[in-house]
Parts: structure tokens; C-alpha cells; sequence
């Protein structure tokens, strides 16, 4: 039970209503006791709604020609120059067996936990392709979207429209962008593909796939692109790069690979954080950490 106390400690009081801890710490407690439980897809929903209404976030979702995508936004009838977006990670691309999953819709929704802890007025958050949706109206959804091929020129046009689309909504001029994880490497792919992004923020990304692979010794992303290739169309944009120093799903050697490939004239650093892994809890250190490291154009700092 170790794990179950140590993630409860961590939660800050009144961030969550009590109904909520339940259902964050459910499925933890049943793998703690032995069990393979997996919330269902409509219990994976039902905790990012209430996640997300914590923090006056409406869902909605958003079409483009290759996918709809699950969003949660912060309503405002004022416009903003700045429109900060958040973008989720790989999700539950496979299971525990190393089989694919039937559907990615995250078990942990660490962007939108990040997202939620955001106090921007203009602020959206992005969930993946085929994320929190069934699949049996998603034609163009298929197991490769979120394997091999989830950082696709597909997938990262998709994202193209659907930020445009909210920038749109919002009368915003410019975006800042968050991704946790493989959200981290969209995040990164689109601000390269884009003249309207401020700064980019990455929470334990995936800066350099190609080497992600090679370290946990599975299969490339053969349909996927690389920011690393896009290194002279990034280098000169403000980013940070947060790394958890107890990561071993995103381990350092990642961000720094890509680091090294920027060169000496860029402006991103990389940032490893202390008593930190993957999933837990970035949420509670969060804006916080953002701020105290990057004087980025943001209402939360």
C-alpha cells in the first residue's frame, strides 16, 4: 500500500472533491491488492469530466478530415492574445502484456491534470486521436494510429487544423504550447510546422523517438516523425524541457539527445526534476514549476 499513501499524501487538500480521489485512486488500489483491473472506457471518460469540471473546463469535440478530437476548454468571452494548449500523452497505447490496446483513451490523464491546475483564461486541452471516443464510428481510426504510426504527418496535420480551428475560437494571436510525454512530441512537431508559437513546454516528452525505441529495445515508429529533424526550424524557439529524475519510461538521455542536436545557438534548456517519475504527480508542482524556471507569457505566473 505503500504507493496508494504516498500518491494520497501528495494530494493537495481540497484539489480534488472526494469523489474524485476515489476514483483516482481505485484502480491503483486494485493493482496494489493483486488484481489486472483497467477502468473501463466510460470510467476513463467519467474521470476527465470530473477532472476536468473541477477547473471550469466543458468538453467538446472537435472535427477535422482525419480524426475528432476530445477537447476541454475554458469559456471566456473576452479575447486573449495568448492561448495556451495542452496536449495528453500516448495514452494506453498498449497493455501491461505488450499487446495493443483496444483503445488509448489514458488511464492517467496527466495533461489534463496539468491543464486542470492552469489558471489561463484562454487555455484548451487536447486530447490524442481515437482518445475518449468509440471506436466504432472512427473509421479512420486504427491500432497503428497509436503505435507506430501516432506521430504521423497525418496526426500532426490533424493537430495543425484542430489548433487552428481554437485559435480562431479564442481571437487569440498566439499559442504556447504543453505536452506531456508523446503529447510533448506533437507539441514539439507542430510548433516547428507554425510562425504563431510563443514558447513550447515539454513535461517528461519524447524529444527524440528514434532513441526512445532503441533504449526499451522495441520496434521503431516507422510511420512517425522525429523533432529532432526539425531541430533548425525549433532552435530558435524559447522552450523548457522538464524531465523527472526517477523517470525510467522517459529517461534523461532523451531530452538531452535532443538538446545536443539543437547546437549552442538555440534557446531550450531541460530541466531535471528531483524525486520525479512519469505519471506522479506532476500535477501538484504544477504551474508552479513552469514559472519558477521560464519567464514564460502566461496569466498562471
Amino acid at each position: 500500500m505503500n504507493l496508494l499513501t504516498n500518491i494520497y499524501s501528495k494530494l493537495k487538500p481540497r484539489q480534488f472533491e472526494p469523489f474524485v480521489v476515489i476514483r483516482l485512486l481505485l484502480p491503483i488500489l486494485v493493482l496494489q491488492l493483486g488484481g489486472c483491473f483497467v477502468p473501463s472506457l466510460q470510467q476513463r471518460i467519467q474521470l476527465a469530466d470530473d477532472i476536468a469540471r473541477q477547473s471550469r473546463l466543458q468538453a467538446t469535440v472537435i472535427s477535422t478530415q482525419q480524426f475528432k478530437f476530445k477537447v476541454y476548454q475554458r469559456a471566456t468571452e473576452q479575447t486573449h492574445t495568448l492561448l495556451i494548449l495542452y496536449i495528453e500523452g500516448d495514452g494506453r497505447a498498449w497493455t501491461p502484456r505488450q499487446r495493443i490496446s483496444s483503445n488509448p483513451t489514458p488511464v492517467n490523464p496527466v495533461a489534463l491534470k496539468l491543464a486542470a491546475r492552469d489558471s489561463a483564461p484562454a487555455l484548451a486541452y487536447i486530447a490524442r486521436p481515437c482518445q475518449y471516443v468509440s471506436l466504432a464510428s472512427e473509421s479512420r481510426c486504427s491500432f497503428s494510429t497509436w503505435t507506430d504510426a501516432r506521430y504521423s504527418n497525418d496526426v500532426v496535420n490533424a493537430f495543425m487544423d484542430v489548433i487552428s480551428q481554437l485559435k480562431a475560437q479564442y481571437g487569440s494571436q498566439h499559442i504556447g504550447l504543453v505536452g506531456y510525454s508523446g503529447g510533448g512530441t506533437i507539441a514539439a512537431l507542430v510548433a516547428a510546422r507554425r510562425q504563431d508559437v510563443s514558447w513550447l513546454v515539454t513535461v517528461a516528452g519524447n524529444l527524440n523517438p528514434d532513441l526512445w525505441t532503441k533504449i526499451h529495445r522495441v520496434g521503431p515508429l516507422t510511420k512517425s516523425l522525429n523533432p529532432i529533424d526539425d531541430r533548425q526550424r525549433l532552435q530558435k524557439l524559447q522552450q523548457l524541457h522538464f524531465v523527472g529524475a526517477d523517470d525510467e519510461v522517459m529517461p534523461v538521455a532523451v531530452a538531452n539527445s535532443y538538446q545536443a542536436k539543437l547546437g549552442n545557438d538555440h534557446r531550450s534548456k531541460v530541466v531535471v526534476v528531483k524525486n520525479q517519475d512519469h505519471g506522479c504527480c506532476w500535477q501538484n508542482i504544477w504551474p508552479q514549476l513552469m514559472c519558477s524556471n521560464i519567464g514564460v507569457n502566461t496569466a498562471s505566473c
